[in-house]
């Protein structure tokens, strides 16, 4: 197992929480306002904003724009770089789960991340990932 220490769980959520803000303004609402009167923008949404969440950390060495400002970074459990395969799973596969249990599997998630020690949520263990910090 990696050796490096596991994100804060209150990084994990600002780094959420600029990551959203970051899709709301400059993918979700450009499109709604071109779309709003279309299936087309849940589409579109959908597509743009999974291609951020998995393209980018593959792309940019596991950060995402909120990990990279909070100082974290998504690695693979032995310490690798992430795959298009491994976000895929982490992301679709994580999103899946949250759907199906009505959004209870990511209250469980966020405990998960509070409470134990490597700071994995569902989704991680999902893709063999982990959330570690990384202030370089």
């Amino acid at each position: 197992m990696l050796k490096q220490r596991p994100a804060d769980y209150f990084f994990r959520f600002f780094a959420a929480t600029i990551d959203t803000v970051f899709i709301l303004s400059i993918i979700t609402l450009p499109l709604w306002l071109v779309f709003s009167k279309s299936d087309s923008f849940y589409i579109l949404n959908f597509i743009l904003t999974n291609l951020y969440l998995i393209a980018l950390p593959v792309i940019w060495n596991g950060f995402l724009i909120g990990k990279r400002l909070t100082g974290m970074r998504i690695v693979k459990l032995n310490g690798e770089k992430v795959s298009v395969k491994t976000m895929i799973v982490r992301q679709l596969g994580g999103g899946f789960i949250y759907l199906i249990s009505f959004g209870i599997l990511s209250f469980v998630s966020c405990f998960m991340v509070i409470m134990r020690q490597d700071r994995r949520a569902i989704h991680d263990f999902l893709a063999g990932t982990i959330v570690i910090e990384d202030k370089n």
